[in-house]
């Protein structure tokens, strides 16, 4: 009989912590549901509904604990630098939300100092370099229509400096960041992070015309030059121009972020570096020009009574006299109304006419390639 009772005790006791249990896990999955968070909830909103159970994301408290304002920074940081799910850069090697989560976690505990391919911080990087680059291929070439070789010594004026030095910083900073900036490996379906292959690729791609582009040519803020030696960091600063690769890599980056079609995008990127490319030019071959003539002394190199050069400072007058001569200079070659009159000058011209096909030629098999 007391068995009986005992037995019927513990059945019932069994019966309490398994409603207990049940209504314990019930109680966890509905706070489960209502507390996602939301870098899942905008997951599912891009199609990936995944079955499995929402995964803690912490990656950055576990990396920066605390509620310090160093921590705080360090937790904003790392976001900025981990793969990000409001793009849909990662989704051709990333398909779940697991996959995101351990791919953060693998970044940030094997590779700290990296830079994910595919994170907010890089798209946000990709915009300022897109703007800080048209601005360098827009204003830059006015240094070049503003430099007088009859001077014995010259400088910018002062927005022009404080445009250079800032500027010219930046381009540095790029540098900087491209070395810390990992890539997508297509054959393995993977992003390398490990700083020796990421510095093999970027050496591989495009860190020669980065560091070129990135020379300080500004010394003249700080030292008085001679004119002649100015005129070598203008020749210098020409190494800006290599940025024509970058620029298209970046806003190919921002235009697939805003979802950008495709046609318009090449259509614009055409036009705008075929009008980028004429503005350098004619600011260009009239600073090469004018230094031909006032540096060697080539007298006899080219009128400059019918082409204008001696014109009242007015920057405006100067870039519009610019546009009009080079532009027929170049663009016809020697049949039209400007010719070239010495070999030096047909060498020159023609090595900028083959030149500008083989420029557009480019940008068609980039764009549309």
């Amino acid at each position: 009989m007391s068995q009986s009772r005992t037995t019927s005790r513990l059945s019932t006791e069994a019966s309490k912590t398994s409603k207990q249990t049940r209504k314990y896990f019930i109680s966890q999955q509905g706070s489960s549901k209502q507390g996602k968070s939301d870098a899942y909830k905008m997951f599912i909103n891009y199609g990936h509904d995944c079955t499995l159970e929402d995964i803690a994301d912490n990656y950055d408290w576990d990396y920066a604990p605390g509620l310090s304002i160093r921590a705080k920074i360090k937790r904003w940081w790392a976001r900025m630098r981990v793969v990000s799910e409001t793009s849909k850069f990662y989704t051709h090697h990333l398909r779940s939300f697991g996959a995101i989560s351990a791919e953060r976690k693998r970044h940030l505990k094997q590779y700290p100092h990296a830079i994910h391919p595919f994170s907010i911080g890089r798209i946000i990087w990709a915009v300022i370099m897109t703007f800080v680059i048209l601005i360098q291929f827009t204003v830059t070439p006015f240094l070049y229509l503003f430099f007088d070789f009859r001077k014995k010594y010259y400088s910018f004026p002062l927005v022009f400096n404080i445009f250079r030095l800032i500027f010219d910083t930046i381009l540095i900073f790029n540098v900087i960041i491209n070395c810390l900036t990992g890539y997508y490996d297509e054959p393995m379906q993977k992003v390398i992070l490990d700083c020796k292959s990421t510095l093999r690729y970027y050496l591989k791609t495009n860190m020669v015309p980065d560091i070129l582009s990135a020379l300080p040519t500004y010394l003249d803020i700080f030292i008085k030059l001679y004119v002649g030696n100015m005129a070598i960091l203008m020749w210098m600063t020409m190494f800006r121009f290599l940025l024509v690769r970058s620029f298209n890599v970046y806003s190919k980056i921002v235009a697939n972020y805003f979802h950008i079609n495709h046609f318009n995008y090449m259509t614009t990127m055409v036009i705008v570096n075929t009008v980028l490319f004429w503005h350098v030019m004619c600011c260009v071959v009239e600073f090469i020009r004018a230094n031909i003539i006032f540096i060697k002394r080539y007298d006899a190199f080219f009128d400059m009574s019918a082409e204008g050069y001696l014109i009242p400072d007015c920057i405006w007058i100067k870039y519009i006299n610019a546009l009009h001569h080079k532009s027929l200079l170049l663009y016809n070659a020697g049949y039209g109304k400007s010719i070239p009159k010495t070999e030096l000058e047909i060498i020159l011209i023609y090595v900028v006419w083959y030149g500008s096909s083989l420029f557009c030629i480019y940008i068609l098999g980039v764009f549309l390639g």
